[in-house]
C-alpha cells in the first residue's frame, strides 16, 4: 500500500500535464504488487473479496506461470492507477498464439446466447493456472464445461462412464476437450467439427484404433433423467430394468416359498 501511496503522490498535479505528457507505466516487481493484492483489507469488496484481485506469491508461484511477473500479463501500474484498458488476456496470444489462432476460429469466439464468449481465464483460470495433465485441473475444466452446456449432468458430460472416471481422477479416459477438441470448439453441424458425422468415426480412432463404421451411433451423451431420450436406448433401459426386476422378484418369490415350506414341516413335525 506504500508503493501505490508513493507512486500517486508523484502524480502530477494538473490535468494539461497529464493530456500532452502521458506518465509511462512503472515497472513493479511481482512482490511489490501483492502487498496490496494480498491484503483482503485492500481487494473486499461489500459482496466480499473480490476472487479476481486477491493474489497471493503463494498461489501465483505454485501456478504454471510462476516464472512471469504480474506486467508480463498486465499493464504496467500508471501514476493515476491501473490502466482502465488493462487486457490481461491480450498477452496470452504472445506466448500462445497456436491456440490464440485456434480459439478465433472456433464457436467459443463467437457471440452467443448463453452469454459473453468464454475466455482462457474461463476455462484455464487466472492466477493459479495449472496444466491440463493433472487430475484436479481434468475435472475443473470439464465441470466449467458444464456451466454453459447444462445440459450435461456435473461431472459426468451428460451420466457417461468416461466422466465419472476423471471425476475419481484418471486420465487415461477421454475428456471434454478430446473429443471436441481445445480452442477451435465447432458445433456438430459443422462439417470441419471433430464430432461431425463427416469426422466423427476418425476422432473415434485416435483412441480406439480398430472402431468400426457403427461406432459412430454411440450415445456418449445421455440426458440426464429418468429414461434417456433416445428410443432405442430407452427400450434397452426398459428391458434391463424389467429383467431386474423381474429376477429379484422371482428369487424372492421362490425364497418366500423355502421359508413357508420349512416353517410348515417343522410346525408339523413339533405336533
Amino acid at each position: 500500500m506504500v508503493l501505490l501511496t508513493t507512486v500517486l503522490a508523484q502524480a502530477e498535479p494538473t490535468a494539461a500535464r497529464a493530456e500532452t505528457s502521458p506518465t509511462p507505466p512503472v515497472v513493479v516487481a511481482t512482490g511489490e504488487c501483492v502487498v496490496c493484492h494480498a491484503s483482503p483489507d485492500v481487494v473486499e469488496t461489500p459482496e466480499g473479496v473480490r476472487e479476481g484481485l486477491f493474489v497471493t506469491e503463494a498461489r501465483l508461484g505454485a501456478s504454471a506461470h510462476a516464472d512471469l511477473t504480474c506486467t508480463d500479463c498486465h499493464d504496467g501500474l500508471m501514476a493515476t492507477g491501473h490502466s482502465p484498458d488493462d487486457d490481461p488476456e491480450a498477452a496470452c496470444v504472445g506466448c500462445h498464439e497456436e491456440a490464440a489462432a485456434a480459439y478465433s476460429k472456433g464457436a467459443h469466439a463467437q457471440p452467443s446466447e448463453l452469454g459473453p464468449s468464454p475466455s482462457c481465464a474461463t476455462c484455464h483460470g487466472s492466477h493459479d493456472i495449472q496444466p491440463v495433465d493433472t487430475p484436479t485441473v481434468a475435472e475443473e475444466i470439464s465441470a466449467r464445461c458444464v456451466a454453459c452446456h447444462r445440459q450435461m449432468s456435473e461431472h459426468r458430460y451428460g451420466s457417461n462412464p468416461m466422466g465419472l472416471e476423471t471425476h475419481l481422477g484418471r486420465l487415461d479416459v477421454a475428456t471434454c476437450w478430446d473429443c471436441h477438441e481445445s480452442h477451435q470448439v465447432l458445433p456438430a453441424s459443422d462439417p470441419a467439427s471433430s464430432v461431425s458425422e463427416q469426422r466423427k468415426l476418425g476422432t473415434c480412432r485416435q483412441c480406439h484404433t480398430d472402431a468400426t463404421t457403427n461406432f459412430r451411433e454411440i450415445q456418449i451423451h445421455v440426458a440426464d433423467g429418468p429414461l434417456p431420450t433416445d428410443a432405442r436406448l430407452r427400450f434397452a433401459m426398459i428391458w434391463m430394468l424389467a429383467i431386474l426386476v423381474g429376477t429379484f422378484a422371482f428369487f424372492g418369490w421362490l425364497t418366500l416359498l423355502g421359508i413357508r415350506h420349512e416353517w410348515r414341516r417343522r410346525t408339523g413335525e413339533a405336533r
